[in-house]
């Protein structure tokens, strides 16, 4: 039988490529995820400078007065330098240059004499604004006989120590999009055949996104809880959406869930079906934009939380609420190393409104998920996991609520997660129409988002698309320790860095808004979780208590009281353009450094408002 057309587009991967050089060195994308559409190997030669130029220009005032310098200019070496090409969005299905912003490769083959390997990026989109942020490429490395063990125990990538290149990275405009430079010092001691991973931000690939399924599936099946994951749809080359059920085997229901009722979802045998409960439903999406894998560690920062049950959050959690989580919407992006599109070159994420089987099934399957939760399972809350690349901090996009009883509850939430994350940042969060509104070039817009979609089906409160910048923030909060209401004990003791406003994480960039790494994607998810446990009166651990006196409810209602006051200034952040210029200052905020510099950079901030999220 003859092939069709995407029948065998689906079998080309553009930008998985595998290029050796003269020196034995070996480039390769080829797995999942990866991304490097071109490599050439180039030799820089020095700029001759003349012995006069040095002096010229190595002169300070003095000495060109006592005229004395004498030496000559250094001996300048050339290097190799090796230029690389990201594979447009969408290749071998759409011809149209798109979206160039993910790489991701590894090196092996070192020759012995290297001690310096350099890259030239040739034709990325324009992301010199987080670069100037301070964002750097990732790179792991494997001894040759780690990396056997790696591909041998299909570890995840997620789960490697990486790390930020030490280098500087520079960039300029190029016939061809942005040009990157940056390079890695190799050890002294690397071997031949070791091999390293270089991407343009942490990895989370579509192989990792399974794994991490996995991992929940037999810590559910270890500690009696209840795991279920279906199918629902597949995607435009066949991978599947799946829809994951967590929760505590408490409160369980003698009917199973209805079917979804859909001719274009999978159907399931009735009798597989999940479980249902007597509990309220939390539900999370992720990657719907597959280079923003800061929405996949959001994710796993939720999922390690539901895990962890060394600590009390999980167990409540579990026995209060059912998770449906869909970890990956979009699944051809991920695998084929795509920043932003699918296939066809479309932005999912304004196609909720009135999503086509045939043209996007894996957002029809998710709104179809989203229904039958919301009608059958008492759905609460919705969020939507996102990275974002022009506005800084990590942030939530709410919806515009008339009553404004309800507004204040939507608000709530993200002002407890200022209280429960150092990196979370009220004051860029937004709760207006103004970016619903707002068209991309097209004239596709924001209210066909998951998140402003979600509450025009539902109407519950907390529906949110929740954002973190891939390089850093604008400022951070301090947290009060947490409360140990059982024991009657204040834990002045974090347990993790992140939370840790004296560690050593915080105080190498003078106390401001650190370089974000893997571990504050994940804190913001826990915090989101720890703050429904909050705003549902339950934490064990709770930082938002002044004192063991005070009950959460004159706690929350003090909160209430005080976005309530915000939200009647003439200007109020909530609806700000500017999302800082407002008068709004979350509780426990903290701006360190210079207050002059600080005053001088908000009065000047011009947040450029990404029209594509």
């Amino acid at each position: 039988m003859a092939q069709t057309v995407n029948e065998v587009l689906r079998n080309l991967h553009p930008q998985r490529n595998t290029f050796t050089f003269d020196d034995g060195v070996i480039i390769t994308s080829d797995f999942d995820s990866g991304n490097l559409w071109k490599c050439l190997k180039k030799r820089v030669e020095p700029v001759e400078v003349t012995e006069q130029q040095f002096i010229d220009d190595s002169k300070s005032e003095e000495l060109k007065q006592s005229e004395e310098i004498k030496s000559e200019p250094p001996k300048q070496e050339g290097f190799d330098e090796y230029e690389i090409w990201i594979a447009p969005d969408s290749i071998p299905y759409q011809e149209e240059i798109s979206y160039r912003t993910w790489f991701f490769f590894s090196i092996t083959g070192f020759p012995k004499d290297m001690k310096t390997i350099r890259f030239r990026v040739m034709n990325m989109s324009n992301q010199g604004k987080l670069i100037s942020y301070g964002l750097k490429s990732v790179f792991i490395e494997f001894s040759h006989q780690d990396h056997l063990k790696f591909i041998r125990e299909n570890q995840p990538m997620f789960r490697q120590p990486w790390k930020r290149i030490k280098a500087k990275v520079d960039h300029e405009k190029g016939a061809e999009g942005m040009k990157m430079y940056f390079h890695h010092q190799l050890k002294p001691t690397q071997d031949t055949k070791d091999v390293l991973y270089f991407a343009f931000t942490y990895p989370y690939t579509f192989e990792d996104v399974n794994r991490s399924i996995e991992e929940v599936k037999a810590e559910c099946s270890k500690n009696d809880h209840y795991f279920h994951k279906q199918t629902i749809i597949k995607s435009l080359e066949g991978r599947d959406i799946d829809l994951i059920t967590i929760t505590a085997n408490n409160k369980s229901l003698e009917e199973l869930e209805p079917v979804i009722e859909n001719e274009h979802i999978i159907k399931q045998n009735p009798e597989l079906q999940a479980k249902r409960f007597d509990k309220p439903c939390i539900m999370v999406t992720s990657r719907v934009h597959c280079g923003e894998t800061p929405g996949s560690y959001m994710l796993q920062g939720m999922l390690d939380l539901l895990m962890d049950f060394t600590k009390p959050y999980a167990k409540i959690l579990l026995e209060t609420f059912v998770f449906k989580i869909i970890p990956c919407l979009n699944p051809d992006g991920v695998a084929r190393g795509y920043w932003r599109n699918d296939t066809s070159g479309v932005n999912l994420n304004r196609h909720y409104t009135d999503p086509s089987p045939l043209e996007q099934p894996t957002i029809y399957g998710t709104v179809q998920a989203i229904i039958h939760a919301h009608s059958h399972l008492n759905l609460k809350y919705y969020t939507d996991l996102h990275g974002h690349a022009t506005k800084r901090g990590c942030f939530v996009f709410g919806n515009s609520i008339a009553d404004q009883k309800l507004n204040i509850e939507q608000i709530l939430l993200a002002k407890l997660m200022s209280m429960n994350s150092i990196n979370f940042d009220l004051s860029e969060s937004n709760f207006s129409d103004e970016s619903n509104n707002k068209k991309d070039g097209k004239g596709m817009g924001r209210d066909s988002s998951g998140r402003a979609a979600t509450y025009r089906l539902t109407q519950i409160v907390h529906s949110f698309t929740m954002e973190c910048n891939y390089a850093t923030g604008m400022r951070n909060n301090t947290l009060k320790p947490r409360l140990d209401l059982q024991n009657r004990q204040i834990l002045k003791k974090e347990e993790s860095y992140v939370t840790d406003i004296g560690s050593q994480f915080y105080k190498v960039n003078g106390w401001k808004s650190p370089v974000f790494d893997s571990e504050v994607f994940k804190d913001v998810g826990r915090a989101y979780l720890i703050s429904i446990l909050d705003i549902e009166q339950l934490n064990p651990l709770p930082r938002i208590l002044k004192n063991f006196d005070e009950t959460f409810e004159t706690a929350l209602d003090r909160l209430r009281k005080d976005i309530d006051r915000d939200l009647k200034k003439p200007q109020n952040i909530f609806k700000s353009k500017k999302g800082a210029g407002g008068g709004f200052k979350p509780e426990f905020e903290i701006i360190i450094g210079n207050k002059k510099d600080v005053d001088e950079n908000l009065e000047k901030l011009q947040v450029e408002e990404d029209n594509n999220h």
